[in-house]
């Protein structure tokens, strides 16, 4: 107990420092390595340095670190990071070629003759380049060469001999030699990430036997038995109810999910809920605005609470109406239906619906006074009201709060009874349409140490 309190009051482990500290010394191998051969043999050494040095501020310095759950299909693959390991990799390329050729006279031991050091360290002049002389004495020109720089003209036969002697590359070659060998590296190093996947199949195959092992020992814990039927179909997993079962528009709502067996449909420590935002009533919806109002559906993580008790963040929506939350078993996904109550849910035990309704108003309360004990059959008029099964009434006075049910009568009468109070005074009374969201505004009834007759 006490290296776990210990433990608890050390800072948490952030990698994303030991994340940006690999990619600069891969940077350092990737890029500087033409210029300094052994750059990868001193990132070798930091590297074995500082494994044991991040070894040291996990076990003492930090909090153990909690794994976060891969997707199903891509194991980490998706990770930013490896994106940013691809763009430097991809960045490399043109880095090395471009030094390689324009900084370097690496070329001209392949492409340009021996004999043609005058025109070479001309262009170089014009370039930029290093200038590299030996301690020897220069050795004199071939007749040719000599005639060339004097200004001499050249016989036709010793023209082109000495033409094809004395080549050496032009700035526009080593451009045009750069951009070949730029554009040849990169396609070879797409056409290597398309032959080779990222993911091979022994590791999925080692991650679907753990996966596997993992709903095995669930089974055992919550059943006490392995059944294979069960285990292998995930389809005993169902919802049963939501709470709440509507929301206002505008507004993200956290909602408890009710249901029975619902650790068969975790996959790889995540369980995932869909849902189809409500149509828009303005205008008859066709057929076309259906399939893509269902196909752009929202794929939702959930908590897992228990095996019959999820809770889920549901997304603000600015229509109101009825939306369709599915559950997504393990390895698949069913298809939602629209046009159900608020609340109910299909034969299947998959999915249910959940109203979006907008903001009601509050207009007057009659009668707005009654006595202390309470009992007072209370009329709220307003705008906007829906019958969702769940509407609550806060009275809120001294401190303190007092939820009591409401009744719908219309779209514009709620009906509700006073709670008792201790202490007279004016008391605000909010509403809330779905029992958790109450409205912003709120009227004033007025309590009385006696029961008074109202006009």
């Amino acid at each position: 107990a006490e290296t776990v309190l210990e433990e608890s009051r050390r800072p948490p482990y952030d990698a994303t420092l030991d994340f940006a500290r690999l990619s600069l010394e891969l940077g350092y191998v990737l890029f500087f390595t033409p210029v300094w051969p052994l750059a990868p043999l001193a990132c070798l050494v930091a590297a074995a340095v500082e494994l044991r040095a991040a070894a040291f501020r996990l076990t003492v310095c930090t909090q153990r670190p909690v794994s976060a759950p891969s997707s199903s299909c891509t194991l980490g693959t998706d990770d930013p990071w490896i994106s940013i390991l691809h763009a430097i990799a991809s960045v490399s390329v043109v880095v090395n070629v471009a030094m390689i050729t324009l900084a370097t006279q690496q070329l001209d031991v392949f492409f340009a003759s021996p004999d043609a050091d005058v025109r070479s360290a001309d262009i170089q002049t014009d370039l930029h380049l290093p200038i590299y002389q030996s301690a020897s004495p220069p050795q004199p020109l071939p007749s040719d060469a000599a005639a060339h720089a004097a200004g001499t003209p050249l016989s036709d036969g010793g023209g082109a001999q000495s033409a094809g002697a004395d080549y050496v590359l032009t700035p526009f070659d080593r451009l045009l030699l750069a951009l070949v060998a730029e554009h040849a590296l990169i396609a070879m190093k797409l056409l290597l990430h398309v032959a080779y996947p990222e993911l091979p199949e022994l590791l999925l195959a080692d991650a679907k036997q753990a996966e596997r092992e993992l709903h095995k020992k669930y089974l055992l814990g919550v059943h006490g038995k392995v059944d294979t039927l069960s285990r292998l179909s995930p389809s005993d997993a169902a919802i049963t109810s939501l709470c709440p079962q509507s929301a206002p528009t505008g507004k993200a709502t956290t909602v408890t999910v009710r249901g029975e067996h619902l650790g068969r449909a975790v996959h790889r420590g995540e369980i995932s809920l869909r849902l189809v935002m409500p149509k828009d009533g303005s205008h008859k919806e066709s057929y076309k605005e259906s399939a893509r109002r269902a196909h752009s559906a929202l794929t939702l993580p959930a908590d897992f609470v228990s095996d019959r008790c999820l809770s889920c963040l549901l997304p603000a929506s600015e229509i109101a109406g009825l939306a369709t939350i599915t559950l997504l078993p393990r390895g698949g996904g069913i298809a939602a239906v629209d046009g159900k109550d608020a609340g109910a849910c299909d034969v299947d035990g998959q999915s249910c619906a959940f109203r979006y309704y907008t903001p009601c108003t509050l207009l007057r309360l009659k009668p707005n006074t009654g006595p202390l004990q309470g009992g007072t059959l209370v009329s709220c008029a307003g705008r906007g009201f829906v019958s969702t099964g769940e509407i609550v009434a806060r009275f809120s006075a001294g401190g303190l709060d007092h939820c009591v049910p409401a009744a719908f009568i219309s779209e514009s009468e709620i009906r509700f009874i006073s709670p008792n109070l201790h202490e007279s005074g004016g008391a605000t009374v909010t509403i809330a349409l779905n029992g958790t969201d109450f409205e912003p505004e709120g009227l004033t009834f007025y309590y009385q140490s006696r029961a008074c007759a109202v006009q």
